[in-house]
């Protein structure tokens, strides 16, 4: 079973390029266009790895890290 990677980034085409690699490595992955939908997924999924991008419309990447702190389930990603 292939490991998954949640990519929480707010850019196109540079999702698309990490995509294609991490995909093209074996991984599966996910994807998030913003903080708020990131956090949801993380939830959701339960991913083996997070990128997480800083600058992001919604909730930008340092207030996912302070949800991801208050939340048990979330935290142990950190």
């Amino acid at each position: 079973m292939a490991k998954k990677i949640l990519l929480v980034e707010d850019e196109e085409i540079i999702s698309d390029l990490l995509q294609r690699k991490l995909k093209k490595e074996g991984y599966e992955v996910l994807v998030a266009s913003d903080g708020k939908e990131g956090l949801k997924s993380m939830r959701e999924t339960e991913p083996d790895l997070i990128l997480l991008d800083i600058i992001m419309p919604k909730i930008g990447g340092f207030e996912v890290m302070e949800e991801m702190n208050k939340d048990p389930k979330l935290k142990k990603f950190r």
